[in-house]
């Protein structure tokens, strides 16, 4: 009885596996996404936009905030502002005014493979797939990057801390910088 019980369920799980792949050979190809962040149902302009409008529509329960064919690797809430790190540059998106903003390497990342979103001090922390640590003045829209030759340990920054003390812990590829007091510019405390 057992062993009718187990054929059974090796039968059925066949017989869905072969379902599932006759509905993928069959569906029709998926629409290519815009290269810009626009919700589901917006059609992007002639040209990709950097930034905008996002015109979410309120009739729909959710919003489905399209980054292109782009994956979505981090996301950081400072307080209005929503940030979304992907792998084709970092997103910013203002809740209240309902708009965004795209930053790449055209506007001064040396990486547009974004892994961690986050703050440091007043300045939005973006640690890059190759590109080290960049840090953006909201003001200014200016970056400073620290990379391997300011003493970054390796170009790929997977996350990044304050402690207490004001210590600053950057995670790369191949191990942690430890900054004392987090003055990143004073090469003797890394």
């Amino acid at each position: 009885k057992l062993a009718v019980s187990g054929l059974v369920l090796i039968g059925l799980g066949v017989a869905l596996a072969a379902a599932y792949q006759l509905g993928r050979s069959n569906a029709p190809p998926a629409p290519s996404a815009p290269a810009t962040a626009l919700p589901a149902g917006h059609a992007a302009v002639a040209a990709p936009q950097r930034e905008g409008k996002v015109g979410a529509d309120a009739a729909q329960k959710f919003t489905h905030f399209r980054v292109g064919n782009k994956n979505v690797k981090r996301i950081h809430a400072d307080g209005d502002v929503i940030w979304v790190g992907t792998s084709g540059g970092l997103v910013r998106y203002d809740t209240k005014r309902d708009d965004y903003k795209l930053y790449d390497a055209q506007s001064g990342l040396l990486s547009n493979g974004v892994f961690f979103v986050g703050k440091l001090g007043d300045r939005t922390a973006v640690g890059t797939y190759g590109g080290g640590l960049s840090l953006l003045d909201a003001k200014t829209e200016k970056w400073e990057t620290f990379n391997v030759p300011e003493g970054l340990g390796d170009a790929f920054v997977y996350d990044l801390l304050k402690t207490k003390n004001g210590d600053v812990w950057i995670a790369t590829w191949s191990g942690v910088n430890h900054i004392k007091g987090g003055d990143l510019k004073d090469r003797s405390k890394w």
